[in-house]
């Protein structure tokens, strides 16, 4: 029995392929497996961090072990949309979001970078969402998005999630330039 050897590697963006042909007594296959690309993951932490001077979120960091906290302005209207905000920047903390919660206080909400779409299929809660691009100017604002929904935009590079009414009560509107800041541990 042969043992397995990798015939075609090759890296497409952020997924890696590798074809494996595997021995058996009776058979062969053929099996690609597709494994997510730790550089592009890697890119986004970077990029996150400020390590390059033209990534805009430069004060953010995402090292911490628990789920870091933010505070959001809308500089265009000098309010704040939320004091607690956090921040799911993990493929983990991204794919659950605010499926455990069973309700948004004023001033919480969840910043999911990066981030195109978003649904609210099994959630307990409506939720104001705002899109936001990589300058973080609003590009879309999807309110009282009720259960069972599915919103995206392609201009977006993440998305904020507040409790139903909030971008309303601000009066944010699409692009309005937001500010974030990390609160101190």
């Amino acid at each position: 029995m042969d043992p397995p050897r990798t015939i075609t590697p090759r890296e497409r963006g952020s997924i890696r392929l590798a074809t494996y042909q595997l021995a058996a007594p009776k058979a062969r296959a053929s099996v690609v497996i597709l494994t997510l690309g730790l550089a592009a993951l890697e890119d986004d932490r970077q990029w996150m961090a400020g390590m390059e001077p033209d990534r805009p979120w430069s004060n953010v960091s995402i090292h911490d072990q628990t789920m870091t906290k933010m505070i959001i302005r809308n500089c265009s209207k000098q309010i704040v949309l939320g004091d607690s905000i956090s921040v799911a920047d993990t493929a983990a903390e991204r794919r659950t979001g605010l499926l455990r919660h069973t309700g948004l206080a004023q001033g919480e909400g969840l910043w999911i970078v990066p981030c195109e779409a978003i649904h609210t299929f099994r959630m307990k809660f409506p939720i104001d969402v705002i899109f936001i691009d990589r300058k973080k100017r609003v590009t879309k604002i999807v309110p009282n998005m009720k259960r069972s929904r599915l919103a995206m935009s392609w201009r977006a590079r993440s998305v904020i999630e507040l409790a139903a009414g909030a971008a309303q009560e601000t009066g944010t509107e699409i692009g309005d330039q937001l500010e974030m800041e990390k609160l101190d541990a």
